[in-house]
């Protein structure tokens, strides 16, 4: 894959950056947490956003920081040092979803004091808000929903303060539990607003590091065996022993290795976003203030403006 420079500059519309700016300036030194959640569709755009917010956030943000599993998080957090910022994108797993939230909340639970202490800011990606535990819910800042208007319209996100993401959670929890669409149509946001789909940090080192991420590291079940009867689970994408129950990570009636890593390689490719910039939408004035509480202003004709921020 040929490199891909690292913009010099990139683009954030101006309500995203007063919200951003109360973050560093009044929670932050007031030692709140500072953990977001950003949710939506498989390649709607979440990772650029995420990625473009934590480099806002903290300079000095880097594809090292970006984490996809509990031992990569406990060991960023360990080797941050006070007020940088943690990313942790969704894991490419799906067979194990529920463990992985678990692990996913013990990890940060065992952080909590050196987050509050070193003041990170913790961003995390998830592809639906009610899979996130109702405890991260609470507590949270905000999060925001990544979404795409067509295959080639990305770039659009919906903002929500802590009140509105813990309303927005319980819809889709109860009432809405099968679909989130509909609770989101019967629920607030502070604004909806754009993004830009530079990437301002080492997109070939962050896709080294997601594809390392590949497979499952919450199945506790021990890989490789000896036994010569074997089943494919079509809904898993793997092999299994019918005997034991263990995992095996490659077709064991084929040699040719080979072929598997590339079709792992084909599944993993990711797809470029399109650029996009401000346009009008719907908004309210502000997004966070005083911590959790939301003044709805301003009219849905407004036009958002766009600041240029150095990476």
């Amino acid at each position: 894959m040929e490199q891909k420079e690292i913009p010099k500059t990139y683009y954030i519309e101006k309500l995203l950056k007063i919200n951003w700016d109360i973050i560093l300036e009044e929670a932050i030194p007031n030692n709140w947490d500072c953990l977001g959640i950003v949710f939506g569709k498989e390649g709607s755009g979440k990772t650029t956003f995420a990625v473009q917010t934590c480099k806002y956030l903290d300079k000095t943000f880097c594809a090292e920081r970006v984490v996809f599993t509990p031992e990569q998080f406990i060991k960023a957090c360990d080797s941050a040092i006070p007020e940088q910022a943690i990313l942790w994108d969704e894991a490419i797993t799906g067979a194990s979803i529920d463990k992985q939230m678990g692990n996913m909340g013990k990890a940060i639970v065992t952080k909590l004091t050196m987050i509050r202490r070193k003041k990170l800011k913790i961003l995390i990606l998830l592809p639906y808000l009610l899979m996130m535990q109702k405890y991260f819910v609470n507590r949270c800042l905000f999060s925001v929903y990544v979404y795409a208007k067509g295959f080639s319209k990305r770039g659009y996100l919906k903002f929500y303060n802590q009140t509105q993401t813990e309303y927005l959670y319980n819809l889709m929890k109860d009432k809405y539990r099968n679909s989130y669409l509909g609770a989101m149509s019967h629920s607030t946001y502070s604004f909806d607003a754009r993004f830009h789909s530079k990437f301002p940090i080492d997109f070939v080192e962050y896709e080294k590091r997601k594809e390392e991420a590949t497979f499952d590291p919450f199945d506790d079940k021990k890989t490789g065996c000896n036994h010569p009867t074997w089943r494919f689970v079509r809904s898993k994408n793997e092999w299994y022993c019918v005997r034991c129950g263990k995992r095996v990570n490659i077709n064991p009636y084929e040699n040719n290795i080979n072929d598997i890593n590339n079709n792992i390689n084909d599944i993993n490719d990711i797809k470029k976003n399109e650029g996009v910039g401000a346009n009008e939408c719907g908004a309210s004035k502000e997004g966070l203030q005083n911590g959790n509480s939301v003044k709805s202003k301003g009219s849905h004709n407004d036009k958002l403006e766009v600041v240029e921020v150095e990476t």
